[in-house]
């Protein structure tokens, strides 16, 4: 089973990494897509350039949910506020 390889500019940035990084990186890495990939031969750089495509892919992913959860937060906010607002127009 192929997984997939990764693109030119993260094999690049793997290719640059410093033993201890490439270290932490794959320690990072699930045992399991590790293992897959050695078993089917892929090279240490090609390894280490999928889990940094992957961690990029995730990253993303959480920043679209956060600003997701902000925008719905603010918009909490501004309905929480308007009920009070309204309400001391209608005291006065």
């Amino acid at each position: 089973m192929k997984v997939k390889s990764c693109k030119a500019d993260y094999l690049s940035k793997a290719q640059n990494l410093s033993m201890k990084k490439a270290e932490r990186l794959m320690s990072r890495m699930s045992f399991k897509l590790q293992s897959q990939l050695i078993k089917d031969g892929t090279p240490v750089d090609e390894i280490l350039g999928i889990q940094l495509e992957i961690e990029d892919e995730q990253l993303t992913a959480w920043r679209e949910m956060i600003a997701l959860i902000r925008k719905d937060d603010l918009l909490l906010q501004k309905l929480v506020k308007s009920p009070e607002s309204s309400a001391q127009g209608l005291a006065s």
